[in-house]
Parts: structure tokens; sequence; C-alpha cells
């Protein structure tokens, strides 16, 4: 055997293993699910997820209701970016949606089952899907009752079993969004009638979401998938329940409303808990860093994996733009989390409940928000620079409404769920 072979040999014993494929991807979407909601008492299988995973301590979403931070969930960019920020409005064109991304790393299947008509196909969120199974439970024409909307995490799951039964070729990508913890809460209880059994019916539609939610980890080991499928958990938003004399969402972007939990369950990723506060905006990144695909400059966020989620400290935004919605208490907010404080900015002129313009809070010493030090001197300096941030931010999305408007039919589905002219989903 000659030297050059044997030399040869030994190179390609020393060699790396090629890399295998990725794993295969569920995101599951919880509607309306509070980041303080996820706990041993009240959401168990979560709870016990979050210390088998990679979880952040703190994540914001991007907005109060449903469509603008789907949208990010969808697309990894802030909404006055993707474009869908309002009632009427649609996903813009130009975006890559998720699938899409996922499909240029060789992932053969991209299906999604969503409960929520806010990212209907209607308003460009089927885009890169290969299957979007849409559960929106209807019995007859005419006025819809917000109890026909809510269909069931039981049946979704059900109908993601079927699915897992007959899997695509591997890796694929699976996007399952439950609706539950929305209003009405369990027993028919809306937040427009404020009542003592508000939080209670809620915290029992968040057990039931979460018992759901380890069906599906069941179903997803009997399959023989465990070993080979990362797992991605997020909610679209927070909910109010009299906090600021406000109950719902969509109305603001105190904690209440935008703190969501987020966390990522990977084969070969050791369990951590971020220090550094996430967003939404890192979702989209998180899932192409799983699919091997290398970092996009174009988006704002960051892959949760890696040294980069903790490697320092940013800004993170949430907007809330309801000019599109209704002709009466028009607002836009933005809002800017950095060293430890938060603020609240109020472009508009006009501002529901009289709030100021600029509101600040100290995280740290009031973690409720309570207390709005914007009017202090001691502050004059961080408020300034922090609205400047959130006004160069608005005026760079100068172009950022969608292709609306949607049907009729499908804005009068939207009405009967509750998102009218002083709240959204």
């Amino acid at each position: 055997m000659g030297r050059a072979l044997l030399l040869g040999l030994a190179a390609a014993a020393c060699a790396p293993d090629p890399p295998g494929p990725p794993p295969n991807q569920i995101v599951v979407v919880i509607d309306t699910l509070r980041a303080d909601a996820v706990t041993p008492a009240g959401a168990p299988f979560l709870a016990g997820l979050a210390e088998r995973s990679v979880t952040a301590g703190q994540a914001r979403a991007t907005s109060s209701w449903t469509r603008p931070s789907a949208g990010t969930i969808w697309t990894g960019l802030y909404p006055s970016t993707h474009g869908a920020v309002g009632r009427r409005d649609m996903l813009l064109p130009g975006p890559a949606t998720l699938p899409e991304m996922l499909r240029g790393a060789g992932y053969a299947s991209c299906t999604a089952f969503v409960t929520n008509p806010n990212v209907a196909s209607a308003y460009g969120f089927a885009r890169g899907w290969d299957d979007y199974f849409e559960l929106y439970e209807r019995r007859d024409a005419g006025f819809v009752g917000q109890e026909e909307l809510i269909t069931p995490a039981s049946v979704v799951i059900d109908q993601v079993a079927g699915w897992l039964e007959d899997a695509p070729a591997e890796p694929w990508l699976l996007l399952v969004f439950l609706i539950d913890p929305h209003a009405p809460y369990e027993g028919g209880l809306v937040p427009t009638l404020p009542g003592p059994g508000l939080r209670a019916a809620y915290a029992a539609d968040v057990r039931a979401t979460d018992a759901q939610v380890g069906r599906l980890w069941d179903e997803v080991a009997a399959a023989g998938l465990a070993d080979r499928t990362a797992w991605i958990v997020a909610a679209d938003h927070g909910e109010e329940f009299g906090e600021h004399a406000l109950w719902g969402h969509g109305q603001s972007l105190y904690g209440t409303a935008v703190d969501i939990p987020l966390l990522v369950s990977a084969p070969g990723e050791q369990p951590r808990r971020l220090a550094a506060a996430a967003s939404l905006i890192d979702l989209v990144p998180t899932c192409r860093d799983l699919a091997g695909l290398a970092p996009d400059p174009s988006l704002p966020g960051r892959s949760l994996l890696g040294g980069a989620a903790d490697s320092e400290e940013r800004g993170l935004l949430t907007e809330l733009d309801l000019e599109a919605w209704t002709s009466h208490d028009r607002f836009r907010s933005l809002s800017l989390e950095r060293g430890g404080f938060k603020a609240v900015w109020y472009p508009d002129l006009r501002r529901p409940g009289g709030r100021p313009a600029v509101e600040l809070f100290d995280l740290a010493a009031d973690p409720g928000e309570a207390r709005n030090l914007a009017s202090e001197p001691a502050h004059s300096g961080r408020v300034q620079a922090m609205v400047d941030v959130l006004r160069a931010h608005r005026d760079s999305a100068a172009n950022r409404i969608g292709a609306g408007p949607a049907s009729p039919a499908m804005l009068q589905t939207l009405e009967a769920l509750g998102y009218g002219a002083e709240e959204q989903d």
C-alpha cells in the first residue's frame, strides 16, 4: 500500500462527519398566553418543558394583538416592516416567510394549522406554506358568534395527530396556532364585562391548552420523531386583567399585554435560561439557525441558540398602530426597553385614557409599570434619547401599510371575535 494512499486514508479517518439533516421543527403559538401564566400549577407541561429548554427569562411580543405579532412570527420583521399592522392590512408581498426560508435549507414540507382569522390566507399568511389548514368553526351564514370561532385545542391536536401518522418526508416544518386562552374564556366569559371570575376562567383555558400541547409532545414521541424534532413555543401577546384599568389586549404596550413565554427545545441543546431579554423577532432567526442557514442581516433579531443571545444588551421595540381600526380614538404607540428602563411613546395628539405623551418606567423598581418617571428632571436625558430612537423607528417605516382591505365577510368574522373599536386580538 503506497504512502499516499495511507495518508489519504488517515486524513479521511480524521475528517469530521458530514453534518446530518436539520431537525424537523414544530412551532407552537398560543394565543393570549401571558408569561406569568406558565407556572407549575397553571401550565405544568409548559413549565416542565421550559426547565428542559433554552428559555428566555423575559420575552416580549412585538405588539399586543395577533396580526402584527403573528406577522413577526411569520417573517422575523417588526410589524411596521412586514405591513400587517391594522385591521385591514395584509402581509406585504416582499418579505420572505418562514416556510419560504426553510425550503431553501431542504425542508421537504411546510404545514400550518391555524385557529385565528387574523392569520387567514386572506391576509397573506398562507404564503409559502404547502398546506394551510384554517380551522374557524361556522354553523350558519350571517353573523358569527364568538363561540363558533374558538376551535378547541383538542380538535386541533386531533387533526395534527392524524397528519403525523402520514407525515411527509423529513425534515419538515409544522406550525400549530392554538387560540383557547383567547376570550371568550371558559363559561363564555368576556373581558368586556369585568368580574372576579375572569382570571379563573382564563386560567382554566390555559390549563386545557397546556394539556393539549403535552399531548402533541407525546404524539411526536410515539411516532418515533422525538430525537430529531425541535420545538419552539411562543405566544403572540398577553392579556390584561384590570392592570392600568384595562381588560383584554390590543389597547396598550404595558408588560401585561406584551410579556410572553418563548422557549426552544432542540436535539443537542443544553437547557439554560437566557439572562438577556428576547423578542418575537428572535423566533425566525432561531428557526433559521436550527435549519443550518446563515444569519440574515436584513432581520432585526438573533438566534436564541449559541452565545449571541446573551452577548449584549439591545433595545427591544414593540408597536401598536390603531389608525386602520377605527375613526375615533385613533392612536399609535411605540415602546423601547433598554438599560432596565421602558419608554412608551404616543406620537399622536389623541391618546387613550388621557395618557401622557411619554411614559418611562424603571422595570427593576417598578415591574408593574405603575410609576411614570418621564416628567422627573433626573430622567430627562434618558427620555429624550429613547424617544429619539422610537421616532427614528417610526420614520423609517413610513411606507409600512399593507395591501388591504379584506372582504366584508372576513371583517365581520373578526368583529364577532371581539376585535372591535377598542380591542384587537
